[in-house]
């Protein structure tokens, strides 16, 4: 690179130095800040556009609801609200959201939640047709569950589409300290501690691209898997100019990290193990986290690590700025963390330009995100999105024709109010909805011996249905549980039922657990298995059943 100094001994040796004399200063780049749009949000975690559509920006609510600021105005009516099979607090909720390429002809989206289970959940959903500013209210597809009930935390959180069209998936490890007992991050047929890529079907479900890493029966890991070895990447984004990925994996008691997969070189995390829980950061991290380097051989190491010894608590992953008009972060990608004040950035592949932007204070950050222009949107879980403000706000020019030649009025929302997904409002309005016929009856015997066939289980739908069914064993001494020293847990079965036809489930339950139980019935101990089962139909349905069943020598 040539510098300033540089640059005027050339002009002064080629006789130009007139040329230099009457040229103006450059004049000094405004240092780029944060500009508050939309007013406030109940605990706002992310933001997102559709794509082509210049006049909107989504904001996505922990508590379940979706919100438009068209024009820079927040509208009254939410774009939409999961109340039915959702629950939140603490780091479940409402999480993520992703429009599909080619919403525009399409009107599909994809929302990632907690479920009533603590389960992680995609669904399909879709807008209206006849207004930019909510969703068909009866229109809910599942398209992949993910048991998440170890505990409460590490539930991952952002869904997005990638350069390739594909949908990709964040979760989070199952929770528990160092990922304990189970160690799912690391285990490839497991679907926590991942990033997954799928291919979503039109009306709910998916099917797994075939050039997965993992895909087929001649690869060991589950065929979903894209990379593994993580903690809680709550927040990635791809580079929208090159399709690099930047994962921003939350760390354990010392390091938190930033990932970066480049897209030209490394297939943007094709097949990539980041480490955990073998690793935090570059340190060992089995038994706990020391000093010792990490020895782990063939993974892919943090671009950029921050200690906690500075600070640091959560970070959060942001994206590679893009937008022409904040030249001074051009290129860069802006991160942060929950617990510091102000925003940093590096350039791609250059960790040494890590630096923190004095200017991009903050708190409680909770995610970054970009509209359809590329125009960057900081979102602090206090209640605040700003856009990041180089001095020359561009104009975005994308627009998109609006239902009945037109748009609603700032404020106005469907009839009879907001968008409600499985329940009704807060104000009380009665949502839509789909008529429901469809029926579960669970049966079986109420007391069975535990064999290595499992535990039976009789169910059947009213109409064809897809089933999960999954369970928990405890172990009582009168009224008080009894901690087990092995997780305790009933293996899921997957079916899909004919209506009207019963089938029999089969739950399988691991060798070590059996052990456990024969030794509390031989103690006299009383041992019950919680089978809970869930279907649903064609038009996305919900039923939920749950058996108890008492275990005998």
């Amino acid at each position: 690179m040539i510098g300033p100094s540089r640059i005027g001994s050339l002009l002064f040796a080629a006789g130009c130095v007139c040329l230099l004399a009457l040229a103006p200063a450059p004049a000094a780049a405004q240092s780029p800040s944060l500009t508050p749009v939309g007013g406030t949000f109940s605990a706002p975690v992310y933001t997102t556009a559709p794509p082509g559509d210049g006049r909107r920006l989504m904001v996505v609510e922990q508590g379940g609801t979706v919100r438009v600021i068209r024009d820079g105005v927040t509208l009254t009516d939410p774009f939409l609200t999961v109340t039915a099979d959702f629950t939140t607090g603490g780091e479940r909720g409402l999480l993520g959201l992703a429009f599909s390429p080619d919403y525009e002809q399409s009107r599909l989206l994809y929302v990632y939640f907690t479920d009533a289970e603590g389960d992680i959940r995609v669904d399909e959903l879709r807008r209206a047709e006849d207004s930019r500013d909510r969703v068909e209210p009866e229109y809910r597809r599942p398209v992949i569950e993910i048991p998440h009930r170890e505990a409460g935390n590490h539930n991952g959180g952002t869904v997005a589409f990638g350069p390739d069209g594909r949908l990709y998936i964040g979760t989070g490890d199952g929770g528990n300290g160092y990922d304990q007992p189970v160690r799912d991050a690391r285990d490839r047929t497991s679907l926590l501690g991942k990033l997954l890529r799928i291919a979503p079907t039109p009306g709910g479900g998916y099917t797994i691209p075939v050039d997965n890493p993992f895909a087929g029966p001649a690869e060991p890991g589950r065929d979903e898997v894209w990379s593994y070895g993580l903690r809680n990447p709550f927040r990635f984004s791809f580079d929208s100019l090159t399709g690099d990925l930047f994962i921003g994996d939350v760390g354990q008691n010392t390091i938190e990290e930033v990932n970066h997969a480049p897209f030209a070189t490394g297939g943007a995390g094709r097949g990539a193990n980041f480490g955990w829980d073998d690793c935090e950061g570059n340190l060992a991290a089995e038994p706990s986290t020391g000093t010792a380097p990490c020895e782990l051989v063939g993974d892919q190491r943090p671009a950029i690590s921050l200690p906690h010894a500075s600070r640091y608590c959560s970070v959060i992953g942001g994206v590679v700025v893009r937008d022409a008009s904040v030249a001074q972060l051009a290129g860069r990608y802006l991160y942060g963390d929950l617990c510091q004040a102000r925003l940093r950035s590096y350039v791609s592949g250059a960790p040494e330009t890590d630096r923190e932007e004095p200017t991009l204070a903050v708190r409680q950050l909770a995610g970054i995100g970009e509209d359809a222009c590329g125009r960057v949107h900081v979102v602090q879980l206090g209640g605040a999105v700003s856009r990041l403000d180089g001095g020359s706000p561009g104009d975005c020019a994308l627009r998109v024709p609006e239902p009945g030649g037109g748009g609603a009025p700032a404020g106005a929302g469907p009839p009879g109010g907001a968008s409600v997904i499985g329940g009704a409002t807060g104000s009380g309005r009665s949502p839509i909805a789909a008529p429901v016929t469809l029926r579960l009856r669970l049966g079986g015997p109420r007391r069975q011996r535990l064999t290595r066939r499992g535990l039976l289980v009789r169910a059947r739908c009213s109409e064809p249905c897809r089933l999960r069914a999954l369970g928990a064993l405890n172990v009582r001494r009168g009224e008080r549980q009894i901690r087990l020293p092995v997780p305790a847990r009933v293996r899921q079965v997957h079916r899909r039922l004919l209506a009207g036809r019963p089938a029999a489930l089969r739950l399988k339950v691991s060798g070590a657990s059996r052990a456990v139980v024969r030794r509390a019935l031989a103690r006299g101990r009383r041992v019950l298995a919680a089978v809970t089962v869930r279907v649903r139909d064609a038009r996305g349905n919900l039923r939920r059943a749950r058996r108890t069943i008492r275990l005998r020598l």
